[in-house]
């Protein structure tokens, strides 16, 4: 196990672009488990990677609790490390449900889209827009609900507005047509992202 401030990294969960995750421990809690995301080994200097990990921490830490959401409980840095801890949660993602064999039932469709619903309006509640709502970023935990998580591409509603950047951010295949051509986003993108999330796991496939 390796240790970064009080949490023990003991089982690797998966990765990204940003770095890597990990099933950890902490001293003060052993009985509860968290999902701690480090840089990659290369990157631990790389400061836009890391103003990318502490802004999307602190921005999730400030949704605080909520029963669809998977909540940021520590983050910061320590030594030469930065981190996120999160809440760690058993069950399997959307995108693995989808690939499965069997058909996904319209009434469990249903139940994930209101509670996914659910934590979106918590976000919106607090000043901001998730923007980067698919199947890859929705948990469905050991009680068959629906919890939202990956908050990197969240920004404040009141900046979502027009923009000539030369980059896209987000997965082609569920964004808002708002988005590519660089128009202002509202709570409505977020709709159309979710009536492309609900297709794709009704039906298998991408609407696009």
């Amino acid at each position: 196990p390796y240790k970064v401030k009080n949490f023990w990294l003991c089982e690797p969960l998966g990765g990204g672009g940003m770095g890597s995750v990990y099933k950890a421990y902490d001293d003060a809690r052993p009985d509860v488990a968290y999902a701690v995301k480090i840089l990659a080994r290369n990157a631990r200097n790389n400061q836009h990677l890391i103003r990318a990990l502490v802004n999307e921490a602190s921005v999730g830490k400030e949704f605080g609790a909520h029963p669809h959401l998977i909540p940021v409980a520590d983050y910061g840095n320590c030594g030469d490390e930065y981190f996120m801890a999160m809440q760690f949660v058993e069950g399997r993602r959307l995108d693995q449900i989808i690939e499965g064999h069997e058909a996904v039932p319209q009434k469990f469709v249903l139940l994930w889209s209101l509670q996914i619903l659910s934590a979106e309006q918590r976000i919106f509640d607090k000043g901001y827009l998730f923007r980067d709502l698919k199947p890859q970023n929705i948990i469905i935990d050991a009680s068959g609900n629906a919890r939202l998580f990956d908050y990197g591409l969240c920004i404040k509603a009141v900046n979502a507005t027009y923009s000539d950047s030369d980059t896209v951010e987000g997965s082609p295949i569920y964004m808002p047509p708002e988005r590519i051509v660089g128009m202002p986003e509202n709570m409505s993108s977020e709709i159309y992202s979710l009536g492309m999330v609900m297709f794709h796991a009704l039906t298998g496939k991408t609407y696009y």
